[in-house]
Order: C-alpha cells, then sequence, then structure tokens
C-alpha cells in the first residue's frame, strides 16, 4: 500500500502533504510477495452459456457429488490435491492489460474472467509450453508438465511469458509456446528475481550482488560488484525483510521504462550474529544471522541507482542523516522515469522524510517532513 500510494504522490507533489500524508501514515508496508492462489470456488457459468455448452447443471451436480465425500485420511493426505477445508475465500485476482478481463484461479486452474458478465474460460492451454519447455535439455517431460499446469506463475507485465526456477538456475517460457530458454547456468543460487516492467530482461541477486539477464539472448551483466555475506546489493536483512519491508527480501526497484534499478546496499558487519536452529526440515540446519537488539547498532544502508545497461552506480547523498539512526522505509519512481522518491525516517520513528533526488544520484530534496512530537 505504501508503494502504491508513494507512486501517487510521486505524480503529484503539489498534492503531497495536505492529501495524502494522514493516510500515508495510517497503513502498513507494501508485499511484494508474488500472486497467492486463490481458494476452491465453485464453477457458476452463466446459464447462456450453459445452454449453448449444452451441459446445463452437470458441472455443479458433479462438484455437488464430489463435496458428499467423508472426510477421510486418505482424502486428506494423499489425494493429489486435498480438499479446501477452510472454504473458498476470493483471493490473487489479477487484472489483464486490456481492463475488461482479469485472472482468478478456479479448482486449481487460471481462468480469464469477463469482469461484466462473469463468462469465463481458460487463460491458456499448457500443452504448447510444456512442450517447447521439454524440447530444453535440461528439462524432462514430467517437470516441463508440472510447470505448464501451475496455477500461477511468476509472469511478465503483460502475462506472455513466466519465469521458473530449478536446479539453482532460471528459465522462461512464452505461455503460447513459441519459445523457452534456460536464463542461467551457474553453480550459485539466483534469488529475488522480477522481471523488468517491459519483459525484457530479468534482475535477481546472485552471491550479493544485483544481475539483470536479457530474456531474449540470455545474456547476463552485473550491476554491482564486491557483494558479500555482510555487504548486500538487493537484497534486505533480516531486519529490513522483518520489520520494513513486510517480510519481503527484495530491495531493489524498476523504474517504469525498465531503464533504471533503484536498490539499497546493505552493510551488516556491525551487527552481531545470532545462531539458531532451524527444526522443520528432517534434517535440522544450522544458521547464523545478523541480528540487531534494541539499542545495538542496525545494518547501515546506502541507496543507489545504474542502469539496466549496466555502467557505474549512481549513490544518493545521504549525508545529511545520521547513518546508525537513519532507515529507508520505502523506494519508488516517478511515471516517467526521471526521479526516485523514497521515505528516510529515524530509527524510533518521530519523523519521516518524503525525499525526491534524480535518477543521477546526489543530493535530495526533501519535500517535507511529518513529525510525531
Amino acid at each position: 500500500m505504501r508503494t502504491s500510494l508513494l507512486r501517487r504522490l510521486a505524480a503529484d507533489p503539489g498534492r503531497l502533504a495536505a492529501c495524502w500524508l494522514p493516510l500515508l501514515l495510517a497503513v502498513g508496508q507494501p508485499s511484494l510477495a508474488g500472486p497467492a492462489e486463490a481458494g476452491a470456488i465453485p464453477e457458476r457459468e452463466t446459464s447462456a452459456r450453459r445452454a449453448r455448452s449444452g451441459e446445463r447443471g452437470s458441472a455443479e451436480d458433479r462438484e455437488a457429488e464430489e463435496r458428499k465425500q467423508p472426510i477421510t485420511f486418505d482424502l486428506v493426505y494423499r489425494r493429489g490435491r486435498p480438499p479446501a477445508l477452510s472454504g473458498s475465500p476470493l483471493s490473487g485476482l489479477r487484472w489483464l492489460e486490456d481492463g475488461e478481463h482479469y485472472l482468478q484461479v478456479i479448482e486449481g486452474k487460471p481462468h480469464r474472467v469477463d469482469a461484466r458478465s462473469g463468462e469465463r474460460e481458460r487463460w491458456f492451454d499448457p500443452e504448447p509450453m510444456a512442450r517447447a519447455l521439454a524440447e530444453l535439455p535440461s528439462i524432462d517431460e514430467p517437470t516441463a508438465r508440472s510447470w505448464a499446469a501451475r496455477s500461477s506463475f511468476d509472469s511478465d507485465r503483460g502475462r506472455r511469458g513466466a519465469l521458473f526456477h530449478h536446479e539453482n538456475d532460471l528459465y522462461y517460457a512464452r505461455l503460447d509456446g513459441s519459445a523457452a530458454r534456460r536464463l542461467t547456468s551457474t553453480p550459485e543460487a539466483e534469488e529475488i528475481w522480477s522481471f523488468s516492467p517491459d519483459g525484457a530482461l530479468v534482475a535477481f541477486v546472485r552471491r550479493s550482488d544485483l544481475w539483470v539477464v536479457d530474456v531474449a539472448t540470455a545474456t547476463e551483466r552485473a550491476l554491482t560488484t564486491g557483494g558479500s555475506e555482510k555487504l548486500q546489493s538487493g537484497k534486505a536483512s533480516w531486519v529490513y525483510y522483518e520489520e520494513v519491508f513486510d517480510r519481503s527480501w527484495r530491495a531493489y526497484w524498476w523504474s517504469s521504462d525498465s531503464r533504471r534499478i533503484a536498490f539499497l546496499q546493505t552493510d551488516s558487519s556491525r551487527v552481531e550474529e545470532f545462531t539458531v536452529v532451524d527444526s522443520r526440515p528432517d534434517r535440522q540446519r544450522v544458521e547464523r544471522e545478523a541480528y540487531p537488539r534494541p539499542g545495538e547498532p542496525n545494518p547501515t544502508v546506502r541507496l543507489g541507482t545504474t542502469t539496466a545497461a549496466g555502467g557505474d552506480v549512481r549513490w544518493i547523498d545521504l549525508s545529511a542523516y545520521d547513518p546508525d539512526d537513519l532507515l529507508v522505509t520505502a523506494v519508488d519512481w516517478s511515471p516517467d522515469g526521471k526521479t526516485l522518491y523514497f521515505f528516510a525516517q529515524d530509527r524510533i520513528q518521530t519523523w519521516l522524510d518524503l525525499c525526491a533526488a534524480g535518477a543521477g544520484g546526489g543530493r535530495p530534496r526533501v519535500l517535507f517532513r511529518d513529525r510525531t512530537q
């Protein structure tokens, strides 16, 4: 929510303080997680469509019979798709570009729904995409079919292509099956990937640095260098993940024209590490995480921009703030991609600055400051 409001603020700076600030401070942090799958929803076609298909009531009758089954151990734990015991909440809806249709997952399959009439159809035929993926040397046919049969994807904005992560590498496929390719091929894992707004590039984090790969050519380039366990670009520290970015590790932001990326570089070198045991897997994992206790040093951050084509990083001048007392809590671009807006706060959150900086870095302008005391 804060991200969408920040975008609206960026488009209308003259009304910043009067119109948006009270609402801005009342809402929560943005969620950057992928699309959620909707629950199992009874299929309800319009009577006209049922009449055309000659299936008047048959689908509903079959589903009603299925719902009469007794709840057994096998039904819940040994079926490929267990029943939705939590009901049928509507969630995970996504508008399509035409503004007339939206995507909805119904009984595990994505459907394209007409917003006016409620009529729907399968979003796409998974067979062509499955065949294209199965032609890749590193993907077998069962894997390709399971990917194509998913109910939700990491898709581009136009809903034309999808990303898949397999054995530490990224793969791309067009939903119509016209193209499929392996985008990365390295021993190291890629993480926190996302399409550029135009769908031509994919950004990701590898070895604590920010990278992009061209979807058409699978050409990679590093946008930052020098990353380490204690110095990360594009990936949030644990405290930012947990307390600032609503449990999202992503700490980079595409400009709307796909030409630039803004990112946080996080230095956790002064933060004490804690050892915890993850007992959820069959074999326990020992993890060490930088965790700042109250009163101890937080990770320090820098805000930078770079072009998707590569080149030098341009840093935003944050010298007006105490680095040990600074939180950068939201970042977004203006619609034309020329101005970067961000929130700066003190650690105990008694004030918030809305700042604007040029795409080339430098000293930002403080558009206004809000105080709680």
